[in-house]
């Protein structure tokens, strides 16, 4: 199966769910894909705050 790939700059897709927007089937995916130990820190910091 191959990976599909988004360019998205993480920090525009948390400020897009902060200012409570409705993300895209991508964005969404984009979030669930994340890998980076730092990255999905910054990902849970924000869902906390909402």
């Amino acid at each position: 199966m191959a990976k599909t790939i988004f360019s998205f700059k993480l920090e525009d897709v948390l400020k897009k769910a902060y200012d409570r927007q409705c993300l895209s089937k991508e964005e969404t995916i984009f979030l669930l894909s994340l890998e980076e130990e730092e990255e999905t820190n910054q990902l849970f910091h924000m869902a906390r705050s909402l």
